[in-house]
C-alpha cells in the first residue's frame, strides 16, 4: 500500500523537471505528494470503517454518497494540489460526476485491493468509489486493472504473467509504443500501461520506480501505480526512500494510511 504513496511522492518530485533516463538517483528530486496520495488516503479512511461491498441498490446509493463526501473533504483540505476539475467539483453542493478522463487517477482506489477478500468484492468496491469521481467506463477500467493486478500479486502471481490477471484493460505493448502513447495522449490508460511495463522490466523496488520516472510524463501517476505493484511483489522498500517519503506526509494523510495498513495489510 505504501509503495503507491512512495511512488507518488517520488514521482511528484520529478513532475516539474521530467527526466528521460533510467540512470537517476531517486533522492535527487523533491519529495512531494500529489492529489494521488490525498485521494488514496480518503479511500483508506472510508474503508477503515466499512470495507464490505454494497449489498444492494439502496446500500450502493447511500455508500456512494458517503464516499463522494469523504473524497470532497480530503480534496478541500488539499485544494492547492487538486487539478481545476477537482477544485470546481468540491464546490458543488449536488453530487455530480467530477473528473474528465484526462484528470482521472487510476491509483486512488488502491485500498480496495487490500480491504476485500475476493476479486468480485475488490471490483465492486472499486466501482463504488469511482461512481462520482470519473465519468466513463474506460476510466473505471483503469482503476480495476490496477486493483485486479494487486489482488493477484497478493496471492502469489508472478510479474511475468501479470497480464493474465488484469481485468478490464489491455496492458500489453512494446516499450516504444507505450512511450509514444504516453507522451502524446497522457491518459489514465497510457499511464497504467507504462506502469505495468516498468514493473515487468524491474528487478527490485528502486529499479521499478526508475523505469517509471524515465518515461518523462505523468511521473506521479506512473510511479504511484508502479510503486503499488512493485511494493506488493518485492515486499521490500529501501529505507532511504521510505523514511523521507513518510516524513513528507503530514498527519492528515499519514494517520489514515497507517491505520488502514495496520488493519488490512498482511492479514
Amino acid at each position: 500500500m505504501f509503495g503507491a504513496v512512495i511512488g507518488d511522492i517520488i514521482g511528484g518530485g520529478f513532475a516539474l523537471e521530467p527526466v528521460r533516463t533510467y540512470k537517476l538517483d531517486l533522492t535527487d528530486g523533491k519529495f512531494a505528494f500529489t492529489c494521488n496520495s490525498v485521494l488514496m488516503a480518503a479511500v483508506c479512511d472510508m474503508l477503515y470503517y466499512c470495507s464490505d461491498p454494497p449489498s444492494g441498490k439502496i446500500d450502493y446509493a447511500i455508500r456512494s454518497r458517503e464516499s463522494v463526501d469523504m473524497l470532497k473533504k480530503y480534496a478541500r483540505l488539499f485544494s492547492d494540489l487538486m487539478p481545476p476539475t477537482h477544485t470546481e467539483w468540491t464546490k458543488q453542493r449536488k453530487r455530480a460526476h467530477c473528473i474528465a478522463q484526462a484528470d482521472f487517477s487510476p491509483i486512488f482506489a488502491v485500498g480496495c485491493a487490500y480491504a476485500a477478500d475476493t476479486l468480485d468484492d475488490v471490483l465492486a468496491l472499486t466501482d463504488l468509489f469511482c461512481a462520482y469521481i470519473c465519468d466513463t467506463e474506460h476510466s473505471r477500467s483503469c482503476a480495476k486493472a490496477v486493483n485486479s493486478a494487486l489482488y493477484a500479486l497478493k496471492r502469489g502471481a508472478e510479474k511475468d504473467s501479470i497480464a493474465d490477471y488484469v481485468v478490464g484493460l489491455d496492458i500489453t505493448g512494446d516499450q516504444q509504443e507505450i512511450d509514444e502513447t504516453l507522451s502524446m495522449k497522457r491518459t489514465p490508460e497510457a499511464a497504467v500501461r507504462a506502469a505495468f511495463e516498468a514493473f515487468t522490466r524491474s528487478y527490485d523496488f528502486d529499479s521499478a520506480l526508475r523505469f517509471a520516472i524515465a518515461y518523462g510524463a505523468m511521473s506521479p501517476t506512473v510511479a504511484a501505480v508502479t510503486g503499488a505493484l512493485a511494493g506488493e511483489y518485492y515486499k521490500a522498500i529501501p529505507d532511504e526512500l521510505e523514511t523521507p517519503c513518510k516524513k513528507a506526509l503530514g498527519a492528515a494523510l499519514k494517520i489514515p494510511l497507517e491505520r488502514f495498513g495496520e488493519k488490512f495489510i498482511g492479514r
